[in-house]
């Protein structure tokens, strides 16, 4: 598969996650994106955001805003402040259920000095980061 096709076949899946408003593609689309070589997306990486993804839960780690040499970036902490919305909850489970647990809102902002990072493959998936367009925060009240 070259690049391209790569691409192409993200496109795809990110389009059928949308019509079909369900996260069953975002294993396979991560995957994919796995697959791009770093050196030849290096260049895109600038103003993109690394999200650590736990079992259940995300959590911002920052913004690339710069890169150094071949496998460096300059990353800016990115911390989520509190959740906007209230979470309703429910008896049930070990002590409650939330049942609005996917309605989370957060604001996001830069904080800290700027640190450098080297940034490979095995490393994101060491550290379970993942590169997103956006920052993500997710906690998981049911778990």
């Amino acid at each position: 598969m070259t690049k391209q096709d790569i691409r192409d076949e993200i496109k795809r899946l990110e389009q059928r996650k949308q019509d079909s408003a369900c996260d069953y593609h975002d294993g396979d689309i991560e995957y994919l994106k796995r697959r791009i070589p770093f050196e030849t997306m290096r260049d895109e990486l600038v103003g993109k955001y690394i999200n650590r993804h736990l079992y259940t839960d995300s959590y911002p780690v920052g913004k690339i805003v710069g890169i150094k040499g071949k496998d460096t970036v300059l990353i800016q902490p990115v911390v989520a402040g509190e959740n906007k919305n209230k979470m309703d909850f429910i008896p049930g489970g070990f002590g409650a259920h939330c049942t609005n647990n996917r309605d989370q809102s957060y604001d996001f902002s830069e904080a800290g000095e700027v640190f450098k990072e080297r940034l490979t493959f095995s490393k994101l998936e060491k550290y379970s980061w993942y590169i997103d367009n956006a920052p993500t925060k997710h906690y998981d009240y049911n778990f």
